[in-house]
């Protein structure tokens, strides 16, 4: 890929080589942005022939003669950004300025300086890293028919409770957080049944019915 640097007037259109877009595939603005032209897979119209527009990329780097001159570490930082992008999508290694390939100063001293460095990316630019990816879920065994008896403490059945009271399963005491609960099997059934959107008409195999008025 060719790095240049242009002037406004240039960046869009260009009567005597006869295009009206961009002719670049991206450009790499001061303020670390970088602006989609042709894109990936498009032949660029920046190069200065045909064989080179072919052979190469194009990205330019806003700076010009006068003005602002040298590129911010953003601008680089950005140009950086347009590099990996490209190589992602097949672009090979070698990275040139737009002198290498025509006859022309661009991309200017400044930045064709960072181009024969090998274009690294200023420090403190980098992207941030990807968020790690989430571990294996843990889950705990459900404790079985001996914590639901009267007496017995059960953080996993505590938690069971608070959760169908946040749904507003209006039926149950709150736990306090002690794990004693109130709960049947039955009501933690129809209570999970819930949850789920279903619907209990009878009670689960091999348990027996609650006492009216109860759940």
């Amino acid at each position: 890929m060719l790095l240049q640097a242009t002037p406004q007037t240039h960046h869009i259109g260009h009567r005597l080589e006869k295009y009206s877009d961009v002719a670049y595939n991206y450009a790499a603005r001061p303020h670390g942005y970088l602006l989609e032209g042709r894109g990936i897979g498009k032949s660029t119209g920046a190069n200065g022939n045909h064989p080179l527009n072919v052979a190469h990329y194009a990205i330019v780097g806003l700076v010009g003669s006068e003005g602002l001159t040298e590129p911010t570490d953003e601008t680089l930082s950005a140009i950086r950004d347009g590099i990996e992008l490209l190589r992602q999508h097949g672009a090979g290694d070698e990275i040139k300025g737009h002198r290498d390939g025509y006859s022309t100063t661009c991309p200017g001293g400044p930045l064709y300086a960072w181009v024969e460095k090998g274009a690294p990316r200023p420090k403190g630019t980098e992207p941030a890293a990807p968020p790690a990816a989430p571990g294996p879920k843990k889950y705990e065994h459900f404790p079985g028919d001996p914590s639901f008896k009267a007496g017995r403490k059960s953080p996993i059945v505590a938690r069971i409770h608070d959760r169908l009271l946040a749904v507003r399963c209006k039926r149950y005491a709150s736990s306090n957080g002690q794990g004693h609960h109130r709960l049947r099997r039955q009501g933690v059934a129809r209570g999970l049944a819930a949850l789920a959107g279903l619907s209990l008409a009878r009670p689960p195999s091999g348990l027996p019915a609650p006492p009216p008025g109860q759940p």
